[in-house]
């Protein structure tokens, strides 16, 4: 399941919504694997102030979609 940057998704266990800022392909593993560069904004008890990042496989995500049990 591609992503494209923009694509909005979170980890199958679960978490935050992400935004995927940038796709590419892992070339230190053999054979390669595509990963997804994420950005979020964790709460926080300021409020939503501090941008994290993370690279993951593709794998380990799925597309996030609005549910009542998930608000914006």
């Amino acid at each position: 399941m591609p992503f494209s940057v923009g694509d909005l998704v979170h980890l199958k266990s679960g978490g935050p919504r992400m935004t995927v800022t940038e796709v590419r392909e892992s070339t230190i593993r053999n054979p390669p694997i595509t990963q997804c560069l994420c950005a979020w904004f964790p709460a926080t008890p300021n409020g939503w102030d501090t941008m994290e990042n993370v690279t993951l496989p593709i794998d380990a995500l799925e597309p996030w979609e609005k549910t009542p049990d998930k608000p914006d």
